[in-house]
């Protein structure tokens, strides 16, 4: 069984950095920055770990919650990181 696509991933430019995701998605033609939790991602979307490749897998796979919680929080007035936390999964 060969690697899963990581089309997400990719198109966002996502890395792991400590804990977490830090990502870019285009909302409402701005590119913003993002970062998840790695709390999130395994609670929510089943990382096994706190390792880079178990975190990247489960942001994929939760590519569309991740997608509408970002354009939930454009409205949020930041310069900076937009944090996603499980608040905004609910």
């Amino acid at each position: 069984m060969g690697a899963p696509a990581m089309k997400f991933t990719k198109s966002t430019g996502a890395k792991a950095q400590g804990d977490a995701i830090v990502f870019s998605l285009d909302v409402n033609g701005v590119t913003r920055q993002f970062e998840i939790s790695g709390d999130v991602l395994r609670r929510r979307f089943g990382a096994r770990d706190g390792s880079a490749a178990e975190l990247l897998h489960a942001f994929e796979n939760g590519a569309d919650a991740v997608r509408d919680a970002a354009s939930q929080a454009r409205s949020i007035p930041t310069e900076g990181v937009i944090p996603l936390g499980a608040g905004d999964f609910d």
